[in-house]
């Protein structure tokens, strides 16, 4: 190695890279770095920090700012061209000119005997006959042996392959070390002096220097002992996970013998003769591609069953994960403190009684002022039981009808009532802004106005409730009330924030009548937080003032949780089911593009369009809620008013309630068809599919039967039930009257002859008659398919067995097979012995036994 030419010797091929020069490169590389590092030190922390990104209520932190990247891309553009600037000097340099004193030096050497290594080729070669190649090693020295170990030697490299770095031919030939040092001669474009370069550093002070230091030396260590192994092993894992394992021959081929070698034992067994096999006739060929595919068909219904399993188990995860058992609790609570009672509304029957509810009720029931204690609560903001606050302050909204007159009264009864009024719609709602009192902004009011118009006895700037508030399409969801549905939108005005201010606020609008009879509903909103359950209650109460001059007041509490504890687990679940989602929409598409029409003709195949419709429709809703969530949370923090945003975010998940309940309900009947492999299940599933025709041609008739006695109800107590006010309460007490619940005491209360009379002929037509019909259907075609059991789908149960007891039996015979290649524990180490000295030594011993003839 010392004698050698080569900086690395048996390492690298021939590069004109010297060790100096490789060690220049990758000093200069280090100190490059540790420059743009401290002239970068300590600037990051002038910028502020990234905005955390906010995806589905998470909270991501970004690792690095813009401004960091920027010093990062920068640092590079000043490292990059410095070094590829000294790559380039070394690599493209020539060599150094030997002196004279050097080549005197050189020529004592080869005299002096010493042998020495050299690319170059020997001036006379008389010593080597004619066309015979010398193949040595870049690393062999030739020394005086005599030709014949030389050619030993050339035999040596042949059987290592090894390359060899110089040939000689005979003297005619080229000489290919002269060319190489030719070639390498000409690839120089640059002096040999073009190797020096000089950095220069700035100073920045001790304390920045030393601070500089220790941040350096510490992540240089923690990079070289901690991050890199750690990346190392992850690395090493990976592609041991990824790439293939070799397989290990147990049973490898023999070294070839050298000259003096041969076999001791040769293999005595006569070779295998390779016979061709007949082929098979296609009778089995046809039963053995029958069998595989039944086969392959058999393990993808397993896998089905497993995957939507899974998938199941994925959304019941989500669903309760994000559902309190402390919600219905919380929602009695609720209606207790804001309407007074768990199971009843208000008792609210015009306007003025809806001001003393607002004034007795609603107000301080939202702005408990003292503790239990007697202390002052300096957060007004609170339900009486002191954990519950508002989120905002209480909203009232009003939808009303437009000025004018909308209706005419009878023309026999005009000289007794010249006004009348209308029921409410949409069309005839009013969305003009007033000023107080309702007066138009042109002072003027309609001649044919029925409903006079009080003038303004102070104008004040409280003009918000007098104006009319839009709101979004995506925002306005509609209530359904008695007597009308209500969209969005309407005169707005919210209580204050104290006690004594929401009082003001009420008894202002009471004043100048902001309610009054063009008043078709106004709805009473606040939304609560209980911190220490992590739940949101909406409250929405809204009364309805209807043309006959009574009042209907309807309302709910929906207690929910919005925010989850849970964020990552729920994020998990979401990414999972959004995979199974696409899985099951790409075997869905495969089906329906490979037979359209008898894909769409079936039953469940519509019920896996919906799941995967209402699952990715789930999935999209809730991203919108939690993204209303995030920015509400922005606004609460910036200080603006959340209460709308809030509404909207809580209408939002609502509706991911019912798709999320829509799509477990589906999910759940699909594993119907899954389960057809049990013989019960089959048998249901088959009867009804095959009395499905027969049962809605009972059904048609059935239904006219129903609908005949649904009308006569609604006619003969429509005026004094309530139960058949109208055509669908009707049918629905009718239904409940077919399963037993029912009271017969109201109908009798209706009319005490036709009333009994209708209630005993229609259970005997449903209850004798069609029913017993409906069920004599059924057991029919169930009794004919419990009684053919021989189906492939029944099958299914003993693959499953068959295949469990063929991988029991696998895992099994493995475990044998390992324990009985394990090798017994001895006392004796066993000595490696790779030349068999000790097999030789026995036939030894056996040739010399005298007793062996």
């Amino acid at each position: 190695m010392v004698t050698c030419g080569s900086p690395w010797p048996a390492a690298l091929p021939v590069h004109p890279f010297t060790r100096v020069q490789r060690l220049s490169c990758c000093l200069t590389l280090l100190y490059s770095t540790m420059l743009t590092n401290i002239m970068f030190f300590g600037r990051g922390d002038d910028f502020d920090p990234p905005e955390p990104l906010r995806i589905a209520g998470l909270e991501i932190n970004p690792p690095i700012s813009l401004p960091q990247l920027m010093i990062g891309i920068q640092s590079a553009a000043i490292i990059l061209p410095v070094n590829l600037l000294i790559v380039f000097f070394f690599r493209n340099s020539g060599k150094r000119p030997q002196t004279d004193a050097g080549k005197k030096k050189a020529d004592s050497q080869t005299s002096d005997g010493t042998p020495t290594c050299s690319r170059d080729t020997p001036k006379s070669n008389e010593a080597i006959p004619r066309n015979v190649v010398l193949n040595t090693p870049y690393n062999y020295c030739p020394t005086n042996t005599p030709f014949v170990d030389l050619r030993r030697r050339s035999k040596d490299v042949a059987t290592n392959n090894v390359k060899p770095a110089v040939e000689i031919q005979t003297e005619d030939s080229t000489v290919k070390g002269n060319d190489d040092k030719v070639v390498a001669q000409k690839k120089s474009s640059l002096p040999w002096w073009v190797v020096y370069l000089v950095l220069y550093t700035l100073s920045f002070g001790k304390a920045k220097a030393e601070a500089w230091v220790f941040t350096f030396v510490t992540s240089f260590f923690t990079d070289l002992f901690l991050v890199q192994p750690f990346k190392l092993m992850l690395l090493a894992m990976l592609f041991a996970l990824l790439t293939r394992k070799p397989i290990e021959d147990e049973d490898p081929s023999p070294a070839p013998v050298e000259e003096d070698e041969e076999y001791i034992q040769t293999d005595a067994e006569a070779p295998y003769e390779e016979r061709c096999a007949s082929l098979p006739d296609e009778s089995v060929l046809a039963e053995a591609r029958a069998r595989i595919a039944e086969k392959r068909k058999r393990r993808a219904a397993v896998l089905e069953v497993i995957a939507f399993c899974l998938f199941l188990m994925v959304i019941m995860l989500m669903a309760y994960q994000e559902r309190s058992p402390l919600a219905f609790y919380m929602t009695q609570n609720v209606k207790e403190h804001v309407f007074g009672s768990m199971d009843e509304l208000p008792d609210i029957k015009d306007i003025p009684s809806f001001w003393d509810w607002v004034r007795d009720s609603l107000i301080p029931a939202t702005h408990s002022q003292d503790w239990y204690n007697g202390e002052t609560n300096p957060n007004s903001m609170i339900l009486p039981d002191m954990l519950t606050h508002q989120l905002g302050t209480a909203q009232l909204r009003q939808v009303r009808l437009k000025p004018g007159q909308l209706c005419e009264a009878p023309e026999k009864m005009q000289d007794f009532a010249p006004r009348c009024t209308v029921a409410f719609t949409n069309l005839k709602a009013d969305t003009e802004d007033y000023i107080q009192g309702w007066i138009p902004y042109n002072n003027t009011v309609n001649s044919t106005d029925t409903v006079p118009t009080p003038p303004s006895l102070i104008i004040t700037s409280q003009d918000t409730p007098w104006n009319f508030t839009f709101v979004s399409l995506t925002d306005s969801f509609p209530f359904v009330g008695k007597h009308g549905t209500y969209f969005g939108g309407g005169y707005t005005t919210t209580l204050g924030t104290t006690l004594t201010s929401s009082a003001t606020l009420s008894a202002y609008l009471e004043q100048y009548n902001w309610l009054d009879e063009r008043t078709r509903a106004v709805f009473v909103e606040l939304i609560l937080f209980n911190p220490h359950a992590n739940l949101f209650s909406v409250v929405s109460m809204f009364v309805e003032f209807t043309q006959l001059g009574a009042a209907f007041t309807s309302g709910e509490v929906v207690s929910l949780r919005l925010i989850q504890h849970g964020a990552v687990l729920l994020l998990v679940l979401r990414a999972l089911s959004a995979a199974f989602l696409i899985f099951f929409a790409v075997i869905g598409a495969k089906s329906l593009f490979k037979r359209p029409l008898e894909y769409l003709g079936e039953f469940w195949s519509w019920v896996e369009i919906s799941v995967v419709v209402v699952g990715f429709g789930s999935l999209g809703v809730y991203f919108n809620a939690q993204g209303i969530i995030d920015e509400a949370a922005d606004q609460r923090r910036s200080g603006n008013t959340v209460f709308e945003i809030y509404k909207s975010a809580v209408n939002w998940f609502q509706i991911y309630t019912y798709l999320l309940a829509f799509l477990i309900c589906c999910a759940t009947v699909k594993l119907i068809r899954l389960l057809r492999f049990n013989s019960h299940v089959y048998a249901l599933s088959m009867t009804i599919k095959k009395s499905f025709n027969p049962v809605m041609k009972f059904f048609f008739v059935a239904g006219i039967i129903l609908m005949a006695f649904t009308q006569m109800g609604n006619i003969l107590f429509g005026i004094k039930l309530q139960d058949y006010k109208n055509i669908l309460t009707s049918l629905t007490s009718l239904c409940t009257m077919m399963l037993g619940s029912f009271d017969f005491d109201a109908l009798v209360d209706g009319h005490y002859i036709l009333g009994p009379t209708m209630f005993f002929t229609y259970q005997a037509i449903m209850q004798f008659i069609l029913l017993s019909m409906f069920m004599t259907i059924i057991m029919d075609v169930y009794a004919e398919e419990s009684q053919d059991p021989n189906t492939n789908d029944l099958q299914m149960i003993a693959f499953v067995k068959d295949s469990t007891s063929d991988a029991v039996g696998k895992a099994k015979y493995t475990i044998s097979e390992a324990r009985k290649r394990k090798p017994m524990k001895t006392d004796k180490t066993e000595v490696p012995d790779p030349r068999n000295l000790n097999k030789f030594a026995g036939y030894l011993h056996e040739l010399d036994d005298p007793n062996r003839l």
